[in-house]
């Protein structure tokens, strides 16, 4: 029997002062919850160097990692974080 997962991933990317500092990082959730918040948390970090969400993506992977589905949610990501920063959360 084959267990299947959601893993969360999104890039943010800050700019640098220089084309050789601008950056960037990648990271993944177990919850589209703890993703927004994750992302929320690198645009705090990185303020001071515009940070901004380059993409985001939903995989289901199964147990062995064998199999999986992706499927880019970049928008919605960035739909609900206007909303959230809209609202002042």
């Amino acid at each position: 029997m084959r267990v299947y997962n959601n893993v969360f991933f999104a890039t943010v990317g800050w700019d640098g002062y220089d084309e050789n500092s601008d950056g960037d990082i990648t990271f993944y959730r177990g919850s589209l919850d703890d993703l927004l918040e994750g992302v929320e948390e690198y645009f705090v970090k990185f303020k001071e160097r515009s940070p901004y969400l380059e993409c985001a993506s939903s995989e289901v992977r199964d147990s062995k990692n064998t199999q999986y589905q992706s499927q880019d949610i970049t928008e919605s990501v960035q739909t609900i974080l206007n909303k959230r920063d809209k609202n002042g959360k």
